[in-house]
């Protein structure tokens, strides 16, 4: 599609809790999975209240929607016992509550091949594939992404008859009785989005089913996701690293690979990418998974001259498993690590020191250089999926050192881990034909941290310009920011190439894109690509702005120090700034050095939001996909 031929107007929104990225929602999926898999009508008709579902509880890309109120039960009459886990709750109120274990509908897998019995549930439905005729394929359940599960998804469209399903997904679910209820849905999300896990009590899940379950949250889960077969891709693992309790934190480590033995060589090309000088193999299909305590994951792989043995990446240890802290070596692949090799056996990887903080200072100089590094993935999300467009494919060093930049928040009382998945599927010689391209830029000309500047009781609007090659094809759009941006909006081409001297303003009509969810931004396909072949810049210039909060819209968005977990602090890293404001009181907003300054009933106690690495800071980053398809020379 050529950019001039606008497209209808799609906008995206979604606004989660804070605590969704942190839930558990292991067991609110039973309830609702023994509709998903039956394309026809069955009669599991034990009755159960309904429900509108809000449309910001959904990502699906032709919604425009904000925050529900979801602090409602599911809608049983009466309370059931008590369940110890989010996934038992599912399983005692919505798959027994709705009569789905019986042997006609899910009691014997007579319906879909899918055994819904308490027994048998979960297993059932994590990472199994759906047995419906579907255009691509999809799971019943994807650990992290509700828009990658097919149980979702069927009960979404029952109980949002808007809501469009996937080819030959045949009817919504359940059949024969009434939709699950707005917060039953919300809490299947919440599960899926905590990585569906099988134990534990997913954080704000508590209120939205009739069984009650313990008040406090446990750290989110996600199983590993399978590897692919040798001859079809391959998947790097990241290892795991620790979050205390109620902080957060940010740390650089890297991982050794090696396809030299295992990639086809059909798979194979010359790099092109950079200066790397070694083989690459190609792939068009690359899928992440990360426990979703993660904030954020940034992925590049180091093709560079300097070894694995040189001392700059430090002394490389076994991280989890039974291995944990055992030295290894990480070229000698297939060797275990207590005899000098890389195995470290189930549950652990062969990893060079975490450093904390983001990858500036691990490894050698040149790993920052285009020349020796590229892009391998990273998202804001549990799951992030990439399947290019026919004929688009990447490519990536048949061997090097991962670097894998993680951050990540941990809201509950225990200590949890953080581990990553990466998974690429090779692409064959025919499937190659433009190399994929990606968008992470905060604009023309950068932005220094003096530009978010958000006093408490105050919001700022910053918006920023971003100019597509020639022949770009947009296939992608999305977004990086954090908790206090509340609205991010991107409009297409065509706009104006320059800011004026007070900086770039939002435009008066509908934006192209729109998400208001931090922790679960909307990713826009764009099929087919929007083509950008004009030579004005004008017409492939894109304008984004982001509005950040300090608690005039949403008092809970107030940046507060008494309130801040450990990793975090008031002070800015950029500007250095300590000020504190009153928080309450007669001098609500105003600077402050103590309480007494703040008048009855008002502490000193709000900070000021700036730009920033860490949660509580802001970031500002137009985020997608595109490549260059250009014409042939005369």
């Amino acid at each position: 599609m050529n950019i001039l031929e606008r497209p209808p107007q799609i906008t995206l929104s979604s606004r989660a809790e804070a605590a969704s990225a942190s839930a558990n929602a292991r067991r609110v999926l039973a309830t609702v999975l023994w509709s998903v898999l039956a394309a026809s009508s069955f009669g599991c008709s034990k009755e159960d209240d309904g429900g509108t579902l809000p449309r910001s509880m959904l990502d699906a890309p032709s919604v425009d929607s904000d925050a529900g109120d979801h602090s409602g039960h599911g809608g049983h009459g009466g309370e059931l016992a008590d369940c110890n886990s989010t996934f038992e709750a599912i399983q005692k109120s919505v798959f027994e509550g709705k009569g789905c274990t019986a042997v006609a509908c899910h009691g014997g897998a007579s319906t879909g091949n899918l055994d819904l019995r308490p027994a048998s549930a979960y297993a059932s439905l994590i990472n199994r594939p759906a047995t419906a005729s579907l255009s691509a394929p999809m799971n019943l359940v994807t650990p992290g992404e509700q828009a990658l599960s097919f149980l979702y998804l069927k009960l979404a469209a029952a109980t949002d008859p808007s809501k469009p399903l996937p080819g030959g997904a045949g009817a919504p679910m359940p059949s024969g009785t009434a939709p699950l209820s707005a917060p039953q849905l919300e809490a299947i999300r919440l599960w899926i989005r905590a990585g569906a896990p099988a134990t534990g009590v997913v954080a704000g899940t508590q209120s939205m089913l009739s069984c009650s379950q313990p008040a406090s949250a446990t750290p989110n889960k996600s199983a590993r996701p399978p590897v692919p077969k040798p001859e079809e891709g391959f998947q790097h693992a990241s290892g795991s690293w620790t979050v205390v309790p109620n902080a957060e934190n940010e740390v650089c480590f890297g991982t050794y690979y090696d396809l030299s033995a295992t990639a086809p060589d059909w798979a194979r090309v010359k790099c092109t990418i950079g200066g790397i000088e070694q083989e690459c193999v190609t792939y068009n299909r690359r899928e992440l998974s990360q426990d979703a305590q993660s904030h954020h994951s940034i992925i590049r792989v180091y093709g560079g001259a300097v070894a694995p043995s040189d001392p700059v990446w430090g002394r490389w240890t076994c991280a989890g498993g039974q291995s944990a802290g055992t030295a290894c070596d990480p070229v000698k692949l297939g060797v275990p690590a207590a005899a000098g090799g890389a195995d470290c056996g189930d549950l652990s990887v062969c990893q060079a020191p975490p450093v904390v903080g983001t990858c500036n200072g691990f490894g050698p100089p040149d790993k920052d250089s285009t020349m020796s590094t590229v892009g391998a993935g990273g998202s804001q999300a549990p799951v992030s999926a990439d399947r290019f467009p026919a004929g688009v494919y990447a490519q990536i060093p048949i061997k090097g050192v991962v670097l894998w930049d993680s951050h990540g928040f941990n809201l509950t009382a225990q200590a949890a881990s953080i581990e990553q998945y990466n998974s690429f599927w090779y692409a064959r010689p025919e499937q190659r034909k433009f190399v994929m391209r990606g968008i992470f830029t905060p604009g023309k000309g950068g932005i220094s941290g003096s530009l978010i500047r958000v006093a408490p009781y105050q919001t700022q609007e910053l918006c920023g310009l971003y100019t597509l090659p020639r022949y770009a094809h947009l296939t992608e759009l999305s977004a990086h920011a954090h908790k206090r941006s509340i609205e991010w909006r991107t409009w297409l081409p065509p706009q104006s190439t320059t800011c004026p001297s007070g900086g770039c303003k939002p435009l008066d009509r509908a934006a192209d894109y729109r998400s208001t969810a931090y922790n679960d931004r909307v990713v826009l396909p764009y099929e087919p690509a929007l083509v950008f072949d004009q030579e004005d810049e004008a017409t492939r210039t894109l304008l984004f702005c982001s509005t950040y909060d300090n608690g005039k819209v949403d008092p809970t968005l107030l940046k507060r120090k008494s309130q801040l977990i450990a990793g975090s602090d008031c002070v800015s890293s950029y500007s250095k700034d300590e000020t504190l404001y009153c928080v309450d009181g007669d001098k609500k907003g105003q600077i402050c050095s103590s309480s007494a300054d703040c008048g009855a009933g008002g502490s000193c106690d709000a900070c000021q939001v700036e730009w920033g690495e860490r949660t509580e800071d802001e970031m500002f980053f137009l985020m997608g996909q595109f490549y260059i398809d250009a014409p042939a020379a005369p």
